[in-house]
Protein backbone atom coordinates (compact mmCIF):
# COMPACT_ATOMS: atom_id res chain seq x y z
CA UNK A 1 0.00 0.00 0.00
CA UNK A 2 1.82 3.11 -1.23
CA UNK A 3 -0.67 5.60 0.23
CA UNK A 4 -0.88 4.56 3.91
CA UNK A 5 -3.08 6.79 6.06
CA UNK A 6 -3.95 6.62 9.75
CA UNK A 7 -6.59 8.41 11.77
CA UNK A 8 -7.66 8.63 15.41
CA UNK A 9 -11.14 7.52 16.52
CA UNK A 10 -12.07 7.53 20.21
CA UNK A 11 -8.41 7.77 21.18
CA UNK A 12 -7.42 4.76 19.06
CA UNK A 13 -5.07 4.97 16.10
CA UNK A 14 -6.62 3.21 13.10
CA UNK A 15 -4.78 2.23 9.95
CA UNK A 16 -2.99 1.77 7.67
CA UNK A 17 -5.54 2.39 4.93
CA UNK A 18 -5.73 3.94 1.51
CA UNK A 19 -6.77 7.54 1.00
CA UNK A 20 -10.08 6.35 -0.44
CA UNK A 21 -10.79 4.24 2.64
CA UNK A 22 -9.90 7.19 4.89
CA UNK A 23 -12.24 9.49 2.97
CA UNK A 24 -15.03 6.94 3.35
CA UNK A 25 -14.42 6.91 7.12
CA UNK A 26 -14.33 10.72 7.28
CA UNK A 27 -17.66 10.98 5.45
CA UNK A 28 -19.27 9.01 8.29
CA UNK A 29 -18.41 11.72 10.82
CA UNK A 30 -20.21 15.07 10.96
CA UNK A 31 -17.07 16.52 12.58
CA UNK A 32 -14.57 15.09 10.12
CA UNK A 33 -12.59 18.36 9.89
CA UNK A 34 -11.25 17.85 13.43
CA UNK A 35 -10.23 14.19 13.02
CA UNK A 36 -6.48 13.72 13.44
CA UNK A 37 -4.86 12.13 10.38
CA UNK A 38 -1.33 11.11 9.48
CA UNK A 39 0.53 9.51 6.60
CA UNK A 40 4.17 8.70 6.11
CA UNK A 41 6.07 11.79 5.10
CA UNK A 42 4.13 14.09 7.44
CA UNK A 43 6.06 15.39 10.42
CA UNK A 44 3.02 15.53 12.72
CA UNK A 45 -0.64 14.55 12.97
CA UNK A 46 -2.92 17.10 11.30
CA UNK A 47 -6.64 17.79 11.40
CA UNK A 48 -8.33 16.36 8.29
CA UNK A 49 -9.87 19.75 7.49
CA UNK A 50 -6.41 21.27 7.10
CA UNK A 51 -5.14 18.62 4.65
CA UNK A 52 -6.05 19.92 1.20
CA UNK A 53 -5.94 16.56 -0.58
CA UNK A 54 -8.50 15.18 1.88
CA UNK A 55 -10.73 18.16 2.58
CA UNK A 56 -11.35 19.09 -1.05
CA UNK A 57 -12.45 15.55 -1.92
CA UNK A 58 -14.61 15.12 1.20
CA UNK A 59 -16.39 18.44 0.55
CA UNK A 60 -16.91 17.52 -3.13
CA UNK A 61 -18.44 14.17 -2.16
CA UNK A 62 -20.66 15.79 0.48
CA UNK A 63 -21.97 18.30 -2.07
CA UNK A 64 -22.57 15.51 -4.59
CA UNK A 65 -24.53 13.54 -1.99
CA UNK A 66 -26.59 16.61 -1.06
CA UNK A 67 -27.40 17.36 -4.69
CA UNK A 68 -28.37 13.75 -5.30
CA UNK A 69 -30.58 13.67 -2.19
CA UNK A 70 -32.23 16.94 -3.26
CA UNK A 71 -32.83 15.63 -6.78
CA UNK A 72 -34.35 12.40 -5.45
CA UNK A 73 -36.62 14.45 -3.19
CA UNK A 74 -37.77 16.74 -6.00
CA UNK A 75 -38.10 14.10 -8.73
CA UNK A 76 -39.69 10.86 -7.52
CA UNK A 77 -37.84 7.75 -8.76
CA UNK A 78 -40.95 6.43 -10.56
CA UNK A 79 -41.55 9.70 -12.45
CA UNK A 80 -41.15 9.66 -16.20
CA UNK A 81 -38.99 12.72 -16.93
CA UNK A 82 -40.41 13.51 -20.38
CA UNK A 83 -44.06 13.34 -19.39
CA UNK A 84 -43.54 15.12 -16.08
CA UNK A 85 -41.87 18.13 -17.67
CA UNK A 86 -44.46 18.37 -20.48
CA UNK A 87 -47.39 18.33 -18.05
CA UNK A 88 -45.71 20.84 -15.77
CA UNK A 89 -45.17 23.16 -18.73
CA UNK A 90 -48.77 22.78 -19.90
CA UNK A 91 -50.08 23.57 -16.40
CA UNK A 92 -47.87 26.63 -16.07
CA UNK A 93 -48.92 28.06 -19.44
CA UNK A 94 -52.60 27.29 -18.80
CA UNK A 95 -52.38 29.05 -15.45
CA UNK A 96 -50.74 32.08 -17.03
CA UNK A 97 -53.40 32.20 -19.75
CA UNK A 98 -56.22 32.11 -17.19
CA UNK A 99 -54.47 34.78 -15.15
CA UNK A 100 -54.16 36.96 -18.27
CA UNK A 101 -57.85 36.61 -19.11
CA UNK A 102 -58.88 37.43 -15.52
CA UNK A 103 -56.58 40.46 -15.47
CA UNK A 104 -58.06 41.69 -18.79
CA UNK A 105 -61.62 41.30 -17.50
CA UNK A 106 -60.83 43.18 -14.28
CA UNK A 107 -59.12 45.95 -16.24
CA UNK A 108 -62.12 46.21 -18.63
CA UNK A 109 -64.54 46.26 -15.68
CA UNK A 110 -62.59 48.99 -13.83
CA UNK A 111 -61.94 51.30 -16.81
Amino acid sequence: MTDSWYYVREGQQIGPMSRGQLITELLRSPFWQGVAVWKSGQSTWLEAGSVDELSSEVVQLQLTRLAQAHYEHVVPPDAQPGKTSVWATVLIYAGLAVLGVVAALIYRWLF
